[in-house]
């Protein structure tokens, strides 16, 4: 008699120790490392990840950058990260609610402890910056759909849609798809429109005249 034993496997979990490590440690990445993370996630079907790196990325982005291996394990910063995981995973409940979700930004308790200098002070450029993010975001999954699939794309789609700021969800970014009218596509035949009901042959798509068939783009093949 042989015993068995049962392993299992858990996802991997985004920490903020990992949070800064991808933000800080590769400066040429600096604007787009966010960008980088959720087409990563999506494409390992880790979309419940992602909320962490947009909450995360919504209040990093508003701090200048420092290539300094100090702010990696730096607490005010860790906490910052801390504080974005939470806020993802609230937000989820809040939104099943119906409740407008608050603006995801850096508490005022953090302004002296902070070891970064804030990038933006006026509301108007950090609302801007926020929703490109969420714009970049957005057409990223769009374009990932290609490789990993339309429907991992709509899954983290959906996931980041329930964690979006209410503010933010005004994007100028036009994702829906809309097929046209048919009056668009067919224009109605006037009333007053006269038809000449003479030399008119009926066809698979209706009666068309001889008036309307070009000669000279048609050959005749002569069947023996």
């Amino acid at each position: 008699m042989t015993a068995t034993t049962a392993t299992t496997t858990t996802n991997p979990s985004i920490t903020p120790e990992l949070l800064l490590k991808l933000a800080y440690s590769y400066p040429n990445l600096q604007n787009s490392w966010y960008l980088i993370a959720v087409a990563t996630l999506t494409q390992l079907n880790l979309s419940e990840e992602i909320p962490k790196v947009f909450h995360f990325a919504l209040r990093q982005q508003l701090l200048e950058f420092q290539n300094d291996s100090s702010l990696l394990t730096n607490e005010t910063m860790l906490k910052l990260a801390e504080d974005s995981i939470s806020s993802s995973e609230r937000f989820p409940d809040i939104h099943q609610t119906g409740v407008k979700l608050p603006d995801v930004l850096i508490p005022h308790t953090y302004s002296e402890k902070l070891p970064l200098n804030y990038k933006y002070y006026q509301g108007k450029d950090i609302r801007q910056t926020q929703q490109s993010i969420v714009d970049q975001i957005r057409e990223v999954l769009l374009k990932i759909s290609m490789f990993s699939g339309l429907p991992k794309s709509i899954n983290s789609l959906l996931i980041l849609k329930s964690v979006t700021p209410t503010a933010l969800t005004n994007s100028n970014t036009d994702t829906n798809i809309s097929l046209p009218k048919r009056k668009n596509i067919v224009e109605p035949i006037e009333e007053n429109t006269t038809t000449n009901t003479q030399n008119v042959v009926d066809t698979i798509g209706g009666k068309i005249s001889n008036g309307s068939i070009v000669n000279t783009g048609i050959k005749y093949i002569q069947i023996n």
